[in-house]
């Protein structure tokens, strides 16, 4: 069910799973100074939204291919995670202010860009909190 947050896009590769698009434009943006709030109003969206799994690194990516009767093709499970990642990332990345966007320009996935903002932010030194 989608409510004025979110959206659902049809999924060619595998119909049975739209791909959640969901609006993060309530989440105050993230400054050196307020990770842990801006931490939380994400992980409850992404809770809600059931799409945690994505940002935890407890939803990896599904093998790239599929090998049946000697033929390799593209799994379609992989196509779905990749563009649901991605649609996450996008999200993520808007909840940035603009100096940090560059920690996450080099994340190929919603889960190094995490991995990225925690290593970053998590433990403030007395240098981020100046």
């Amino acid at each position: 069910m989608a409510s004025n947050d979110q959206s659902l896009l049809p999924n060619n590769a595998e119909p049975t799973k739209p791909f959640i698009i969901i609006s993060l434009s309530h989440i105050l943006k993230l400054t050196p100074t307020n990770y842990i709030s801006w931490k939380t109003q994400l992980e409850a969206t992404f809770l809600g939204h059931d799409l945690h799994k994505f940002i935890d690194g407890s939803h990896p990516a599904p093998s790239k291919t599929i090998t049946q009767n000697n033929t390799t093709t593209t799994n379609p499970a992989y196509i779905t995670w990749f563009r649901q990642d991605k649609l996450i990332l996008g999200a993520l990345a808007g909840t940035l202010s603009n100096p940090l966007f560059p920690l996450i320009s080099q994340c190929s996935t919603t889960h190094d860009a995490w991995q990225t903002l925690a290593k970053t932010y998590a433990n403030p030194s007395k240098g981020h909190l100046k």
